[in-house]
């Protein structure tokens, strides 16, 4: 019982506090303003209708991703992905993921899954190149660069 006297007292206080709220915008002698109203109105309508026509292309890039299958993504860092040491030196860190991986770097030429629950070694350049161990987590662990006369 308690509680709902608590209840109704809180709807009163908001009930009054939504009186001294302006929902709609008024005029100088307090009323509300119906054209400023009709015009936020339309306003309003116009963004949902773009957000709904935004929606609808990035549902339908969604969709034309996943009737491609697998696709080859292209790599970051001027088109060379693991050819740029920058990316191996500066970009690549322990705990990325493999998508993470594939954007900068690019797809690997090889790869070695060691066991199921374990490691997964990316070959880049292979033979020879630059490799990135995953860890259980499916994230990076440790990497090696590749050596000069490999990246060109």
């Amino acid at each position: 019982m308690r509680q709902a006297k608590v209840f109704l007292v809180a709807c009163a206080v908001v009930f009054l506090l939504a009186g001294a709220i302006q929902v709609f915008p008024r005029n100088a002698a307090g009323q509300v303003d119906r054209s400023q109203v009709a015009r936020e109105g339309t306003s309003l309508e116009t963004r949902v209708a773009r957000l709904e026509q935004r929606i609808a292309a990035i549902e339908k890039t969604v969709a034309a991703l996943g009737a491609g299958g697998a696709r080859r993504i292209p790599a970051i860092g001027g088109g060379r992905g693991w050819k740029d040491i920058s990316n191996w030196r500066d970009r690549l860190h322990v705990g990325m993921t493999k998508d993470d991986v594939r954007t900068l770097m690019g797809e690997p030429d090889k790869i070695d899954q060691y066991s199921v629950a374990l490691d997964q070694v990316w070959h880049y350049g292979y033979p020879g190149g630059g490799s990135i161990t995953f860890g259980r987590d499916a994230r990076v662990e440790t990497w090696s660069e590749p050596a000069p006369a490999d990246r060109r």
